[in-house]
Parts: C-alpha cells; sequence; structure tokens
C-alpha cells in the first residue's frame, strides 16, 4: 500500500493568557476527511498508533516541531510538541490532543490567529537507523484548514481545569486507592476515600504522640506548675481554708518537682475545688477572755457572797 502524505489541519482560536506558552490543541478526531482527491479516515487505533509512536520518538530524542507552513526550515520552527494524548472532545468525539509548547511569548500569540495542521509522512527514519511507521513529525501553523470544528487553543491551565471534572473513581486511582471492580457506586467510592484519609489522619495524630517532648521546655513547665501550686496553697492557708499542717502535707503531695507530670492528673485540681468550698476556720486563741479567778480577794461574787453572809 502506497501512503501519501496527510496535511490535516483544524481552525484555532483563543487568546494568549499572559506569558503562558504552553496550550492545549485538538489536532484530528475519529472520522473520514477528504483534501483534494484525497480521501482519507481516521480511527481510534490509529490516534493510539501516534500517541504510541510519539512516545517513542520522545525517548529517541526527536520533537515534533511546530513550524509556520509545512517547512523544515528550523528558523520557521515556533515551538514543539511535549504530549499527545486520546480523550473524548467537547462534541462527545474521541480525538488527538497534544500539549503545545511556544518558544517565546511573540510566538504563542499566533495561538489568537491561526490553525494548527499534522504532517504525517508514510515512515520517517532517524539518524540511528530507526524507522518509524506514519509518525507526525510536524504541526504546522497554518491558515488552510481542513478539518472542521476542533476545540480551539487552550492555555494549559484551562486544560487542566476542565481535567479536574474527572470521575470519583478516577481521582481514587489518582490518589493510590485501589477500587475493586465490583464496586461502582459513587457514595461508595468516596466512603473509600474517606476512610483512607481518615487512616492518614490517624497514623499521623499516633506519629505526634510518640514524638519525645523538649527536655528544656518540659522542665520549665514543670517549674510553673511547681510555683502556682505553692501559690495556691499557701492562699488557702491564707483564707483559713486549710491549717498549716495540712498545707505541709499538700506541698508534699502535690507540688514535689520530680512527682510532677505533664500528661497525667494527681487530683490536685479536685482537692483544690473541694478545699475553697469551705468554710474559713475560727481561730479560739483570739477570742477567749481571761478565765475568773476563784480567789475570794480578786473574785466579785465571793466578796458579795460575805458581805451578805455578815449581814
Amino acid at each position: 500500500m502506497i501512503y501519501k502524505a496527510l496535511w490535516l489541519s483544524s481552525h484555532a482560536a483563543s487568546d494568549v493568557s499572559g506569558t503562558d506558552l504552553v496550550f492545549e490543541k485538538e489536532l484530528i478526531y475519529v472520522g473520514t476527511f477528504v483534501k483534494g482527491d484525497v480521501k482519507f479516515s481516521v480511527t481510534e487505533d490509529l490516534i493510539d498508533h501516534w500517541v504510541n509512536e510519539f512516545e517513542k520518538m520522545k525517548q529517541s530524542g526527536f520533537k515534533i516541531k511546530l513550524p509556520v507552513e509545512h517547512t523544515f526550515d528550523p528558523e520557521k520552527n515556533r515551538g514543539h510538541a511535549i504530549e499527545l494524548s486520546k480523550r473524548v472532545d467537547s462534541k462527545k468525539r474521541i480525538g488527538l490532543f497534544a500539549k503545545l509548547e511556544f518558544i517565546d511569548a511573540e510566538a504563542a500569540r499566533l495561538a489568537k490567529s491561526t490553525d494548527v495542521s499534522i504532517y504525517v509522512p508514510p515512515s520517517y527514519q532517524l539518524g540511528n537507523g530507526y524507522t518509524f511507521n506514519r509518525p507526525i513529525t510536524h504541526v504546522a501553523l497554518t491558515d488552510y484548514p481542513v478539518v472542521p470544528g476542533l476545540d480551539p487553543f487552550e492555555t494549559l491551565a484551562a486544560s487542566l481545569y476542565e481535567e479536574s471534572s474527572m470521575s470519583i473513581k478516577d481521582l481514587a486511582e489518582k490518589l493510590g486507592i485501589t477500587v475493586p471492580a465490583e464496586v461502582t457506586d459513587e457514595a461508595a467510592i468516596v466512603e473509600l476515600i474517606m476512610a483512607e484519609m481518615q487512616k492518614l489522619k490517624d497514623a499521623a495524630a499516633q506519629a505526634a504522640s510518640k514524638q519525645e517532648p523538649d527536655p528544656a521546655l518540659q522542665a520549665s513547665m514543670i517549674n510553673i506548675i511547681h510555683d502556682a501550686r505553692l501559690a495556691k496553697i499557701d492562699g488557702l492557708v491564707a483564707a483559713c481554708k486549710l491549717t498549716p499542717a495540712e498545707a505541709t502535707q499538700w506541698k508534699q503531695a502535690y507540688a514535689k518537682k520530680e512527682a510532677l507530670s505533664l500528661s497525667q492528673s494527681d487530683g490536685f485540681d479536685m482537692a483544690f475545688s473541694l478545699a475553697q468550698s469551705r468554710q474559713p476556720f475560727t481561730t479560739l486563741g483570739e477570742v477567749t477572755r481571761k478565765q475568773t479567778t476563784l480567789d475570794p480577794k480578786d473574785n466579785p461574787l465571793m466578796r458579795d457572797a460575805q458581805r451578805r453572809a455578815g449581814k
């Protein structure tokens, strides 16, 4: 079979955004097309072939150039293809897409006004002797479209946004989560994703709990707790809600630095709360008056009794 080179072109229409140099463009889709007296068909298998050949060409160091018109003149090159892929286009057709990188912002502005056309020779041989069968050797920027109604140029950012509408199953697989073949319900797949996220959170929390605290920080915190407890105990004594003897016992039980811990409760807060609710103690020595003596000379009651008896 004799193959003629194909010039397959498409209309391009989109604004260049800033200095973004990478665009995505649909090059062709599955269908039958006519150029002059040449009629050709593009199948899904052929699109797969172009994608596979492109990967082999990249590994061999070959670049699909982006010249102005169909030419091999390096001075007319304006960039190169960095990726070919097959996917469904905006009109639900299986198409061949390329990510095209322009050499500079001036070249990228061509995306606003030009078309693209792929060049497909019957074969192409590299300098090392390796021969590719019906590869795409360049994507020309031209004003002579053949293939109508293709998706226009889009900046890479726009194409990535479009791809974000992937299915839940695709998202799970991109996250490395295996979805069993029998699980097709989206709600069930979401539960799988959430379960895996919870495992990651639990693992992170467990790892954080095992981290050893900074010794200097821990010592500083214990000193603060020790001083605060001493002040609270002394405050209870001053408020007559704790006796000095009790205070000594409390300081032994709750304010020894070597016994303090940052992670365990020893009951001090509960004991302090109960002590605060006590009624203040009364100091008996401050309200007891001098006892009455039984000596008749000093006891007015005895003197009065003797006076009455004398009468």
